[in-house]
């Protein structure tokens, strides 16, 4: 689920069998985990409305492929790619299982296996804020679409930016957390031909919030929607970005 140039930390926590096996469970376990996984899974599915059914859909350090599942059980050709073989095994498992059309590929993020506009769009939830190079990573997952990126980054302006440090610390063994602004996104964006089609802002608390104290959820979905009503100022935001026409060098 990672880059092993840049952080080898995240590449040794990914492939360990016990993080494959435990991972769903710890953070989507509870009503608070299940609350964070259905809100996620709505806004890719939002994102992906004006993606072809028939054109297949990489999913860019898919880890255990709850978003390559939820996507291929609405009929979507989803091609998963990981650096993590344990997680990819998963993936194919669960996906043999049920007869779904996913295609599992080990590859590097910041070197992906994949022609120039190979496709219609390409993903990637709760990965592109591990690095702080993470505008390579935009820059990569906008090579090889031909249309359409989407991605989230953690907002520097919200709560989570604050605990994230200590949060990584506890219970991720010091992974890299990057935060960036909505303004830093955009820029990145712009930099390799990509304006934003749409946003979303999610989770006024940190996960941490709702993983432990998941009987507090329906008292943060309260909160989530009177703050949302006066300010995006949610823990993740969401970004549905598009290829901007290029423009011509001729003079009129």
């Amino acid at each position: 689920m990672s880059n092993g140039h840049h952080d080898k930390k995240i590449d040794a926590f990914y492939a360990q069998e016990e993080t494959v096996e435990s991972y769903d469970a710890i953070r989507f376990g509870n009503k608070g985990g299940r609350h964070v996984d259905q809100t996620e899974k709505e806004i890719l599915v939002d994102f992906m409305k004006d993606h072809p059914i028939d054109l297949p859909v990489l999913e860019v350090a898919a880890g255990t492929g709850r978003f390559s599942l939820e996507l291929a059980r609405r009929g979507y050709k989803v091609i998963a790619m990981d650096k993590s073989r344990p997680m990819l095994r998963m993936i194919q498992s669960l996906a043999d299982k049920e007869g779904l059309d996913i295609t599992c590929i080990e590859g590097d993020a910041f070197s992906l296996p994949f022609e120039d506009d190979a496709f219609e769009t390409v993903y990637s939830f709760r990965f592109v804020w591990h690095f702080r190079d993470y505008p390579k990573l935009i820059s990569e997952f906008s090579r090889v679409s031909s249309n359409r990126v989407i991605f989230d980054m953690m907002n520097t302006w919200s709560l989570a930016s604050l605990s994230a440090p200590v949060a990584n610390h506890i219970a991720y063994r010091s992974i890299h957390t990057e935060t960036a602004s909505k303004a830093d996104v955009l820029a990145a964006m712009s930099d390799v031909n990509l304006i934003s089609k749409a946003e979303r802002s999610a989770f006024v608390f940190p996960y941490i919030f709702y993983r432990h104290l998941p009987w507090l959820t329906p008292l943060f979905v309260g909160l989530e929607k009177i703050i949302f009503s006066i300010a995006k100022v949610g823990s993740i935001n969401y970004f549905c970005a598009e290829k901007s026409p290029k423009r011509s060098s001729s003079l009129l």
